[in-house]
């Protein structure tokens, strides 16, 4: 399960379903998020039960990705996060 939030707004959750093998990535996108944007925005997130388990190692489960107001017109926000399995 991914949560994620912008500016404090409130939690959005997205159950991801796949399988990660230890030290690999996948890309994962998520749903449309409504928030105000600011000229300095915060985006936090967090993972958990990857692979349908507790991780033996939650310290890098979570994470928070700090942008700046664009000037482009685009209601769209792209960001790449990689999500790391642990071995």
């Amino acid at each position: 399960m991914i949560s994620y939030s912008i500016n404090g707004g409130t939690p959005q959750t997205y159950n991801w379903s796949g399988s990660l093998t230890p030290l690999t990535i996948t890309e994962v996108t998520l749903p449309a998020y409504a928030y105000t944007l600011n000229t300095s925005n915060t985006l936090n997130i967090s993972s958990t039960n990857v692979n349908g388990a507790n991780d033996d190692d939650p310290s890098d489960n979570s994470g928070t990705i700090n942008f700046s107001q664009t000037t482009s017109t685009s209601p769209t926000l792209n960001l790449t996060l990689e999500v790391l399995q642990d071995q």
